[in-house]
């Protein structure tokens, strides 16, 4: 079984939703307003990691548990989703610690 990870661009990514649902007239706010309140979403799930996204990669399991919950929550989720498909690290590392091995 293989894994196959495709990446893009993070705020290409974020930027391309934001443009399709705003062509059919889902999203009545800017780009820029609708991708800072997602980047001050993610910051309020947990500051450190805002200002320092390496850290993520040496989070501990409790802490890592957490800003998922965090960001998992309906209620905050409806406001990041334009940034949470390109945390790719945040999705990598969940799917390590299910049980996936890299050199799968």
């Amino acid at each position: 079984l293989r894994f196959v990870v495709g990446w893009r661009e993070p705020m290409d990514l974020a930027f391309s939703l934001w443009s399709f649902l705003a062509s059919i007239g889902q999203e009545g706010r800017t780009v820029e307003q609708r991708l800072g309140r997602s980047l001050q979403t993610l910051m309020s799930c947990n500051t450190s990691l805002g200002e320092h996204p390496r850290q993520l990669l040496s989070l501990g399991a409790p802490s890592l548990d957490a800003y998922r919950l965090c960001l998992d929550d309906r209620r905050v989720a409806r406001h990041h989703f334009y940034v949470y498909g390109g945390l790719y690290a945040l999705h990598l590392l969940t799917w390590l610690r299910l049980g996936f091995r890299g050199e799968q």
